[in-house]
Formats: C-alpha cells, sequence, structure tokens
C-alpha cells in the first residue's frame, strides 16, 4: 500500500478500514491494519487488528509475532504474548526476530531460565545480534551463572567495544562475584563513555565504597547529583 510506505499512516488506516468494510475475511488488510495502529501508538487496537488477522490466517507466523510484541507493551499481558510468540516459533521457527522477542517476552514475566534458551535459540540465528547477546550475559547473571554471563558479555564487548551495555553489564557480574577490583575497571570504563549518565556512577560508588576508596565514591556521589538533582536520595550514604 502506497499510503503505508509513504508514512502517511492517517490515510492507510482509512484506507485500510473502507476496504475492510467491503471485505472484512481480508487478513493481511486486518494485518495491516494492525500495523498502522501500532505505529500510531494505539496499542489495543492493534492487538484488535492482529487477532482478527490471526484468526481468519492461522498460519501467518508474522502476524503472530507482531502481535505478541505488541502485547509485551500493555500491563498484564506476558503470558499471552508468550502464547503468541510460541505460536509463531512453531510456524516459522526461522523468522527473524521470533526467538528473541519470545526471550523478552519470557523476561517480562519472570521466566529467566526459559528466556535465556531462547535468546541461545536466537543467537544461532542472529550471531551478529549484539544487544541479543548482551541481555543473555545479564540473564546468565540474574540466574547466577557468572562464568557464563561473562563469557557472552566479553563477547559482545569484542564484538563492538563501543557499546557501554556490555560493559556495564561485565561489571554487574564482577560486582556480583565480588571481583571488586575488575567492576570498578568495568564501571569506570563505561563512565568514561557516558559522562552524563548517573547510573553507571552510582554503581561505580557502590563498588568504591566496597573497596574502601570512600572518598573517591564521594567524589562519584557528588557527580551524580549535579547531573540528576532528585537522586541525592540514591547516593546520600556516599556524601560526607
Amino acid at each position: 500500500m502506497r499510503a503505508f510506505r509513504a508514512r502517511d499512516y492517517d490515510i492507510a488506516r482509512r484506507i485500510l478500514r473502507r476496504s475492510l468494510r467491503k471485505d472484512p475475511q481480508d487478513a493481511k488488510a486486518w494485518a495491516l491494519l494492525g500495523e498502522v495502529h501500532w505505529v500510531l501508538d494505539r496499542k489495543r487496537l492493534a492487538v484488535r487488528a492482529l487477532r482478527s488477522a490471526t484468526r481468519l490466517d492461522s498460519r501467518d507466523a508474522y502476524s503472530f509475532m507482531r502481535l505478541g510484541d505488541i502485547l509485551s507493551e500493555l500491563d498484564g499481558a506476558a503470558p499471552r504474548a508468550i502464547a503468541a510468540q510460541q505460536r509463531a516459533t512453531r510456524l516459522d521457527p526461522r523468522l527473524s526476530g521470533v526467538w528473541r522477542l519470545l526471550a523478552e517476552a519470557y523476561e517480562a514475566d519472570g521466566r529467566t531460565v526459559r528466556a535465556v534458551a531462547a535468546y541461545r535459540r536466537h543467537l544461532l540465528l542472529e550471531r551478529g545480534d549484539n544487544m541479543a547477546r548482551v541481555r543473555l550475559g545479564n540473564a546468565l547473571a540474574r540466574l547466577g551463572r557468572l562464568a557464563q554471563a561473562e563469557k557472552e558479555l566479553r563477547g559482545a564487548a569484542r564484538q563492538d567495544p563501543r557499546d557501554p551495555n556490555a560493559v556495564f553489564g561485565l561489571g554487574e557480574v564482577y560486582e556480583r562475584g565480588e571481583r571488586f577490583q575488575a567492576a570498578e575497571r568495568a564501571f569506570r570504563k563505561v563512565v568514561r563513555m557516558c559522562p552524563r549518565d548517573a547510573y553507571p556512577r552510582i554503581k561505580l560508588a557502590e563498588v568504591l565504597e566496597r573497596l574502601g576508596q570512600r572518598d573517591q565514591a564521594a567524589v562519584q556521589a557528588r557527580a551524580v547529583v549535579r547531573i540528576e538533582p532528585g537522586w541525592r536520595r540514591f547516593v546520600r550514604s556516599f556524601l560526607h
């Protein structure tokens, strides 16, 4: 549809609704209407349209994947998002992005072990997805599998040395493992990469405190307050 490709979504919506009044059994039109509603941030209308599409064409893996993706953004809908993504993986296990979206839905539902398995399946198909590798490493860390987490996060950091998320994840792995000097180096690197981001400085202050470097922790705490004045309560214990 030209209006959709031209990003004239209001016109696309009107054309699709008019078309569906003539032929309400057109699964492709329902699926495209769902995409339009999603772009326009009308998530519940997008869900209704995509449900219509999947009822009419129960073999459309992409519509199930998109339905699950939108459901994952709605409060309390994680189980339904998982069901839709699972259906998509059964219909087309090689569909680009489907295993990553399933993993994210599992994470939203607190099912970290299943999320790890889904991330691994995704990375077998899309090895270059660095953000998915970071998310896998973080999920492994939450499960206490620190050696595996470090391996994944180191791989992500090698693949994209400019990615602060991988380095920050490594810092958290080192902190969990009480390797505080390594954690300090990682968090300092993130601070250099993202000097206006307050949260890495909080993590750095925590590690410096554990290393007995209270003056240095206070320096980072004061920097946090300069960046985010409303965060003083989070760093009050470091200020002296």
